[in-house]
């Protein structure tokens, strides 16, 4: 590396040391911590309208994954 990108070089470095420690926070949180309570699958309520949403997006997500040049014709 030349000179002037040494900064830009560390700073890449420090962003990616950030980076690594805030996804394996993740990580850890999700197989290595205890679970607060167990939660039984059938215990998640989600309101109607969540539901509806939730459902018009799945197959949406469908139509343009199977259907691309539907959307593309759209637009």
């Amino acid at each position: 590396m030349e000179s002037y990108h040494t900064l830009l070089l560390v700073l890449a470095a420090i962003n990616a040391v950030i980076g690594v420690c805030y996804y394996l926070r993740v990580v850890v949180h999700l197989y290595f911590k205890p679970a607060a309570e167990e939660a039984n699958a059938s215990t998640i309520k989600m309101p109607l309208n969540f539901q509806i949403i939730f459902a018009v997006s799945i197959l949406l997500t469908l139509a343009v994954g199977i259907y691309p040049d539907w959307l593309i014709n759209l637009l």
